[in-house]
């Protein structure tokens, strides 16, 4: 019993730790005249977390890390690598 319990803790310790490096990130996709993108995929790099641009061309976004690599899409659009960084 001691073992499994053991083992439950670790686990539930290694998701804690997994989790505090999940952060929130928050943009706005515009185009080359400054007008919002709607639609527009913004996906973390080599995983399959996405979400999409609102009207207004802003997101929201979990990513993994303090340097995941975003990627812009648009249909009629070059898609575009941003890099996320600590700053605010």
């Amino acid at each position: 019993m001691f073992q499994k319990l053991t083992a439950l803790l670790g686990a539930l310790l290694f998701t804690c730790i997994l989790s505090a490096q999940m952060r929130s990130i928050t943009g706005k996709v515009l185009n080359a005249v400054g007008q919002p993108i709607k639609s527009a995929t913004v996906t973390q790099k080599n995983t399959n977390v996405s979400t999409r641009t609102n009207d207004d061309g802003s997101f929201t976004l979990s990513v993994n890390g303090s340097t995941a690599v975003v990627v812009v899409s648009s249909v009629g659009f070059v898609s575009r690598e941003v890099a996320v960084n600590n700053s605010t």
